[in-house]
């Protein structure tokens, strides 16, 4: 694995990649920015104009490459001399079509516009299918020694990212105390570097599946702003008070551009890790979690420093959780005197999961029972985590849990009873109170709402209510939604406006 690049090299020479994942890696490069010298300093070369950087944003987007060069070749016809530049002409020969994509990307790679790490192609499973491949011990290197604020809440190595570290292992001491890192542990923790892995399914080009697998920052950036938000209005000026600052300054990393928080490790065709292929899914397992030990017992040695990353779990939806954990107890395993919850006993005989009370009979159970088979456990068991509750290792994703279910269920039914039961958008009588007729009226409001009274950036994907996206086809139907994301947290907006 390579990460930094040896003295006096002229460029990073990526080795060519598949069509389907260049595409998806090109878009994250050229995303970051400029952030590295992929050529000699002592170099003098023509940075990119505003319409290289537009080309680069649209290959980054899925436009086609051939059609890009094209673009480029009629843009300089036109306009002549008042448009070249050497960069530009590069980008808009038109000699060899069939391999634009690998052209533009080469040129991207001398411009600048793409981050000094190796792609590795990895072979898998007994069908030998060739995966491409970001890996963990190339992330870490650039991240830490390059961009050390995408990893530490926005500071820089130094005093506040050190307070920043002790500060989460001390809180997190008293949340998990049975976690690897707190057992026998000689490594300084304000060097320990906490993060999670993502796993997600979902849909590409002509809604074919893939998978995605990424690394995601546990501190937002907006930590640092904030603790001196914080540190600069206490009147204390202790290492507790410090500490007090910076936990309540700790942000989730769910806000701003996902491209300074989540690092792709490969995004893959379903055909290539499902059916026949369903091996190829656990050695991906294995290599995550050969990386995450070794990251955690050898660390990543930063001039003259060890940073050591720690993986707090893997994050996900349900399917995708177990999956990854050989689940032989979760959502799908619903039935009777089965089981359907990885953390506890529910829907056996005797705790009803649908009792939801403080004094639910299932929650004396949580954690008493492994949610897998002694004999088929994941690789991904193997990295240092809880030793006493190593499902835990398993997190559910906030996104998930609410923006595509709770939120869903709790929007529909709050807009059928505010319109159909009581009424709130029948605004005089003689109004149809039909139930598609109250929806449409429902939405004319929350248009409105968006277009005149909303003073936020966001913007909605919602055209209409209707009783099919409601699945509200009879009155004594219970409706819910899947809203997409965004779409969840205006329609709250709207509600709370509303009421």
């Amino acid at each position: 694995f390579v990460s930094v690049p040896p003295t006096g090299s002229p460029s990073w020479r990526l080795p060519p990649l598949k069509a389907e994942p260049s595409i998806l890696m090109a878009s994250f490069f050229v995303r970051m920015g400029l952030v590295a010298q992929p050529y000699r300093q002592d170099e003098r070369r023509e940075r990119p104009g505003f319409m290289m950087r537009q080309l680069a944003m649209a290959l980054a987007d899925g436009a086609p490459a051939n059609r890009l060069k094209m673009f480029a070749r009629a843009a300089i016809d036109e306009c002549g001399d008042r448009l070249s530049s050497k960069v530009l002409t590069q980008a808009a020969n038109t000699k060899a079509l069939q391999n634009a994509e690998r052209d533009l990307l080469s040129l991207l790679r001398q411009c600048g516009m793409t981050i000094p790490i190796r792609s590795t192609l990895l072979t898998f499973g007994v069908n030998k299918v060739e995966i491409p491949c970001l890996c963990l011990k190339t992330w870490w290197p650039y991240l830490l020694s390059s961009q050390p604020s995408f990893v530490l809440g926005g500071f820089e190595r130094g005093p506040l990212s050190k307070l920043l570290l002790e500060t989460y292992w001390k809180n997190m001491e008293v949340i998990a105390p049975d976690h690897a890192i707190f057992l026998n542990n000689d490594r300084p923790l304000d060097c320990c570097v906490p993060f999670f892995l993502h796993l997600d399914e979902g849909v590409g080009q002509r809604k074919k599946a893939v998978l995605v697998i990424n690394a995601q920052t546990m501190f937002g950036q907006e930590t640092a702003s904030r603790y001196m938000d914080f540190y600069s209005s206490c009147r204390g000026r202790t290492t507790e008070d410090a500490q007090m600052c910076m936990s309540h300054a700790m942000f989730h990393a769910s806000r701003g551009s996902t491209y300074t928080s989540r690092f792709l490790v490969s995004a893959i065709a379903k055909k290539n890790y499902a059916k026949k292929n369903d091996d190829v899914f656990v050695g991906l397992l294995d290599l995550l979690a050969e990386e995450c030990s070794s990251l955690f017992e050898s660390g990543v040695e930063i001039r003259g420093k060890t940073y050591y990353p720690v993986r707090m779990g893997l994050k996900g939806d349900a399917p995708a959780l177990a999956k990854a954990g050989f689940f032989s107890r979760y959502f799908g395993t619903m039935r009777k005197n089965k089981g359907c919850c990885f953390e506890c006993m529910a829907g056996f005989d005797g705790y009803d999961f649908e009792d939801v009370s403080p004094t639910a009979s299932w929650i004396d159970t949580i954690g008493l029972e492994r949610p897998w088979r002694p004999n088929r456990v994941s690789p991904l068991s193997r990295i240092p985590s809880q030793i006493y509750k190593p499902e835990g290792f398993y997190k559910k994703d906030p996104f998930h849990v609410f923006k595509q279910s709770l939120g869903g269920y709790f929007l529909a039914s709050s807009i059928v009873v505010l319109g159909c039961d009581l009424g709130i958008f029948t605004f005089h009588a003689g109004q149809s109170t039909a139930v598609q007729n109250v929806l449409d009226r429902a939405h004319e409001d929350y248009d409105y709402y968006m277009k005149y009274e909303w003073r936020g950036k966001n913007n909605s994907h919602l055209k209409s209510f209707t009783k099919e996206t409601f699945h509200f086809p009879k009155v004594a139907s219970y409706p819910y939604a899947r809203f997409k994301g965004g779409d969840c947290m205006m329609l709250l907006r709207w509600l709370r406006h509303l009421v």
